[in-house]
């Protein structure tokens, strides 16, 4: 065939590349794309080494090889730009603990998995649905806890489960909480809010009530619980009660709780406790309208307010008011 060219070419040769004159005698070009892979550090991204090349080994800053991800001792595999990405990166913020042992092998009638513990208490409660997430492939298996899970447990009890070799949970799996149960969760909550009432706020709320929470339209402010810190400073000598309600009346039934003769001559600090249940009924059959919180309106889209049957005079005396409460749309 070389003949019709006009030239005696050796074909063998011309289609095998010459040996380098390394002592490995091992071919210039893939020699040079073996170095490539090295300087690379075996990612599973890395360019020019052709398929097969991304599970080698790869070399550190010394120069010396060392195993890849898939062999004991390699690099974490939060450690390679493949797995830097939106998802990874939730699963790494959102999961509450990650797989000690693995779940790789079948393991019938499962009631439990091995987990690194938790920073918090209750970040799963029984019956709650919680994911298995391989860290690598993403696969993910709903599982179903089956006690409440503590910050120093080390492991997930679940209902019993049948794991099959098709599971493939290495350890470092992300443990991951189901996301609609925590913001249904979250939904339902209480409110919090903090207020810091300074002496000159404390000696005007008769005159000018303290806003807990503003009016909003269509909106029923529903306190819960008031923890209301007194701090002394001076003898409050003026008898009058405190008053959390809808508006600013002081008669039985137009107000949420009350207190009466606040810190009236206690020379101490002092700590009360404000329920929907408890106020200061100022007759013996006051406790029949107890439960009434407004007899004139239905509360909706009026403010909640802290105020005074008369201001007080301590000059000295603050108070801090901690609410729990939840705010309804109707």
């Amino acid at each position: 065939m070389a003949k019709q060219y006009g030239k005696n070419i050796d074909l063998h040769k011309k289609l095998n590349n010459r040996p380098s004159n390394q002592i490995s005698a091992v071919n210039q070009k893939v020699l040079k794309n073996l170095v490539s892979v090295l300087a690379n550090k075996g990612t599973l991204n890395n360019k020019g080494g052709g398929p097969g090349f991304e599970f080698l080994p790869y070399a550190d800053g010394s120069g010396h090889l060392q195993p890849s991800i898939f062999t004991t001792g390699g690099k974490s595999l939060k450690d390679f730009p493949h797995f830097k990405n939106p998802f990874y990166n939730y699963l790494q913020t959102a999961s509450i603990a990650t797989l000690t042992l693995g779940q790789t092998n079948k393991n019938t009638g499962a009631t439990s998995i091995s987990i690194t513990s938790p920073s918090k208490d209750y970040l799963l409660r029984k019956k709650d649905k919680f994911y298995l997430f391989n860290r690598l492939t993403f696969n993910y298996l709903e599982l179903t806890a089956n006690a409440d899970l503590m910050a120093t447990d080390s492991t997930i009890s679940i209902t019993s489960f049948d794991f099959t070799t098709a599971h493939h949970f290495p350890p470092g799996s992300f443990v991951v909480a189901d996301n609609q149960r925590s913001m249904e969760t979250i939904s339902n909550s209480p409110q919090f809010k903090r207020f810091d009432i300074t002496n000159a706020e404390y000696k005007t709320l008769n005159t000018a009530p303290y806003t807990l929470l503003g009016a909003e339209t269509g909106v029923l402010h529903i306190p819960l619980n008031a923890t209301i810190v007194y701090t002394h400073g001076a003898d409050e000598l003026v008898n009058a009660g405190l008053y959390i309600g809808h508006g600013t009346a002081t008669s039985i039934g137009q107000y949420w709780a009350s207190i009466h003769a606040f810190a009236y001559r206690n020379r101490t600090d002092m700590l009360y406790q404000l329920s929907p249940g408890i106020y200061g009924a100022s007759t013996s059959t006051g406790y029949k309208t107890i439960p009434v919180k407004s007899t004139s309106d239905n509360g909706v889209g009026n403010a909640l307010s802290l105020y005074s049957s008369a201001n007080f005079a301590s000059p000295a005396s603050t108070i801090s008011v901690f609410l729990y409460y939840k705010s309804v749309v109707l």
